[in-house]
């Protein structure tokens, strides 16, 4: 379940920032609705890093009802709100106010933003590197003077050193500076709030001796804090860029124009202007911009950026294809648009996406209290240390606040869990396999059986020809240009069986129950459901793994077709796979006992059980979870739905039904089945790295804490020890995951 905060309070804010004229238009389309004529929108959102920036976002909209998903991992809310009551530029502009401009993902400025926050964070690490150069050069002297430094000298060293270490504090250093003082008017303490205290403390004290001409300066501590602190956010940022950029690949890089028809030629329109129903034109090499329908001629697609899978597809004309797919034919192509912007395929699976990592897992929401709590602690401790130590001296006293504050930040434990959780869904979605819910996730590391249905899903959707009987005199291969021809009408299943087969188109097509009929040739072709009687008639042997189907001519009796479901591709390694990772089998059908168990032999299968309505089905996996097992259930079918809800981890294949893809907690984009054995990796693998990051952030903020309050950690020391604990969190999280591997066998890196 999204965890969700609903605002209706009535408490007072500032004024909101109205964006620009053009600002406005970003917003017109960045919507989409929701249940109860609500609309809901994803907004960048660079300056969001942590747990308080999401309280400061919630209190600029507090006076609004709306409902907010943050995730800091992506650094993206998604909003839920009234467009009668509210405009979403307004609701940027109260974000705006507060201190964090937003745009929706989508917009190019989006893009702009994260590249200028990044740019910044360049520079600002590049001044404070050069000029930090410069302070310890100036201060050096005083370390190594053997007798006293002579007084002039030492004027002229801290003025240096003062004039070198302000553009470092207050433009290298001004992110940590502003996020202190909105902490301080919000009465919110964040990590921002004890670096900004021990920054601005040590250089406000430093200037004064400098003034006075009285104790120490603490300029190369303030400097070095700047530039160690800067260097591992921006390290931080880096690294979770990288772990979310699958993520926001999906969210945003779409194209913006598209050529559309008006008239007798095509012009170039913003793709947000363009509404269902309009033709559009891709030229080879392309994304497609929109949801469509492919017109007049069929073409190579390749949905790698939806799916991970990088060969193309064949699509005829009337397939659908989707927003984000590259057209690889070297003829252009025509489709009518079906769906555009935020309401494609493609912002849908964004949204799943986002919502995933906007949601806060039993460990998430234990580490940000810990963290919020150890922030109070912190300061709190700051000052009894600095009080114990005052006996020694004001400067040595400092030395130690100085440290405590910056040592003991949690920045380390509030990255913990969510940088994780990044990285695997990005990891995934290369793989084709789409986390829907962040609990699924989670709990897919304690999968212990797997149900499958059978058909649909260990099945391909249509069958293959295994057995044909003809009547004497008649050529089976002109049998199946007859069954073909009427077929071709059919979008059943069955007439997959017959779609290699050339032939003339039937005429007068009737498609019924169990029966199509048609005129092929000036002869009357009917190809309905088999009984017994057909079989014998023929010669065939009945078989219960086997459909039949009987072609009559003329109203007379002439073939018989035995026809199999024929098993994935990858089924056969999916199973054995999933048994190594010791995960029992279940298979459910609602063919018959003996045909679902013929069907099960020779696989790595525990438990067939045929004749399955949907709800014994249902009652199965209830079962299983009564005698304590953990349940994956996979399926595809609108019939399946109750079954993906009702077990521990409910898998769809992205070829199913809506609903059932609505029902669960991972889909595959692909169809591919060896995504379940990625989901199952892969979710022992976060559950492994999340232990991992929490006990190293426990372990580091305990250990570095008594260490800095005794004094034997010098400040510039403890900025190096929070950068450092903070950047091996983000590693921890990123790194190769050498158990998911792709078709190709590479290990699957959290880039597409």
């Amino acid at each position: 379940m999204t965890v969700a905060t609903t605002w209706t309070g009535a408490g007072q804010q500032s004024e909101p920032v109205a964006p620009t004229a053009d600002d406005r238009s970003l917003f017109e389309d960045a919507s989409v609705p929701v249940a109860g004529g609500r609309h809901s929108a994803i907004l960048a959102v660079p300056g969001m890093h942590c747990g308080a920036c999401v309280r400061r976002i919630e209190a600029a909209l507090r006076n609004e009802r709306v409902v907010l998903r943050p995730s800091v991992a992506t650094r993206t809310v998604e909003l839920e709100f009234d467009p009668r009551r509210t405009r979403l530029a307004d609701l940027a502009g109260a974000m705006e106010a507060a201190g964090f401009p937003a745009r929706p993902v989508a917009a190019p400025t989006s893009g702009e933003l994260d590249r200028g926050t990044y740019a910044r964070s360049v520079k600002r690490v590049a001044v404070a590197a050069f000029l930090t150069m410069q302070v310890m050069m100036l201060a050096l002297p005083e370390y190594l003077a053997v007798g006293e430094v002579e007084p002039d000298v030492r004027r002229l060293l801290r003025l240096g050193q003062w004039l070198l270490a302000t553009p470092v504090v207050f433009y290298s250093g001004w992110a940590f500076l502003a996020g202190a003082w909105r902490d301080i008017r919000h009465a919110s303490p964040s990590m921002d709030l004890p670096v900004g205290l021990a920054l601005i403390s040590a250089y406000g004290f430093s200037a004064w001796h400098t003034l006075t001409e009285t104790g120490t300066v603490y300029f190369d501590s303030a400097v070095m804090f700047v530039l160690f602190l800067s260097l591992g956010r921006l390290l931080e940022a880096r690294g979770r860029l990288r772990a979310a950029e699958r993520v926001r690949h999906v969210l945003a890089d779409q194209p913006t124009v598209a050529r559309v028809l008006q008239g007798e030629g095509w012009i170039e329109r913003p793709v947000a202007q363009i509404h269902p129903g309009v033709q559009v034109q891709v030229r080879p090499g392309e994304t497609i911009p929109v949801d469509g329908t492919l017109i007049e001629n069929g073409a190579h697609v390749s949905q790698a950026v939806l799916t991970g899978e990088p060969a193309p597809r064949w699509f005829d004309a009337g397939d659908q294809v989707l927003a984000g797919s590259v057209l690889v034919d070297e003829h252009p192509v025509r489709l009518t648009a079906t769906a555009v912007g935020a309401e494609t395929a493609m912002a849908a699976i964004g949204r799943s996406m986002h919502r995933v990592l906007a949601e806060r897992p039993r460990a998430q929401v234990l580490a940000d209290r810990i963290a919020g709590v150890f922030i109070v602690f912190v300061l709190l401790g700051a000052v009894v240390a600095g009080a114990a130590w005052w006996s020694a001296g004001p400067d040595r006293a400092l030395e130690i606040v100085l440290a405590v504050l910056v040592a003991s930040c949690p920045c380390a434990l509030s990255l913990a869990v969510p940088a994780v959780l990044a990285a695997t869904i990005g990891r995934l979605s290369r793989l084709g396999v789409l986390p829907a819910r962040a609990h699924g996730l989670l709990a897919a590391a304690r999968i212990d059986a797997v149900v499958f249905d059978k058909t649909g899903t260990l099945t391909e959707d249509g069958l293959v020809r295994q057995e044909v009987h003809t009547r004497d005199g008649l050529d089976a291969d002109e049998a199946l240009r007859f069954a073909a021809a009427v077929e071709r009408a059919s979008t059943h299943p069955i007439a997959r069986a017959f779609d290699d087969i050339d032939g003339p188109a039937a005429a007068a097509v009737r498609v019924e129950r169990g029966r199509v009929s048609g005129t092929v040739e000036q002869k009357g072709v009917e190809l309905r459901t088999a009984d017994a009687d057909d079989l014998s008639a023929l010669g065939a042997s009945p078989r219960p793994d086997l459909t039949w189907v009987a072609l009559s001519v003329e109203g007379r009796l002439q073939a018989v077709f035995g026809l199999a479901a024929r098993e994935r591709e990858d089924a056969r390694r999916t199973l054995e796979d999933l048994q190594s990772l010791g995960c029992r089998i279940h298979v459910l059908s609602g063919d018959t006992p003996e045909a679902a168990q013929r069907f099960a032999d020779g696989l790595a299968v525990n438990v067939v059980r045929g004749g399955c309505s949907p709800e014994d089905k249902l009652a199965y996996v209830e079962g299983l979870r009564r005698q304590g097992r953990r349940v994956a259930m996979v399926g595809d079918g609108i019939n399946d739905s109750p079954t993906l809800a009702a077990a521990d981890v409910g898998i769809a294949l992205g070829t199913g039904t809506g609903l059932a893809q609505s029902s669960a907690d991972a889909i595959l984009l692909d169809g591919r089945l060896g995504g379940v054995t990625h989901l199952i990796r892969a979710a022992r693998s976060v559950r492994r790295r999340i232990a991992q990051n929490v006990t190293w952030a426990l372990a580091y903020n305990a250990a570095v804490y008594p260490l800095a309050a005794m004094g034997f950690l010098p400040p510039w020391g403890a900025a190096i020890g929070m950068a450092t604990s903070s950047a091996w969190v983000v590693a921890n999280a990123i790194r190769p995951d050498r158990s998911l591997r792709n078709e190709s066998g590479e290990p699957a890196g959290v880039v597409a």
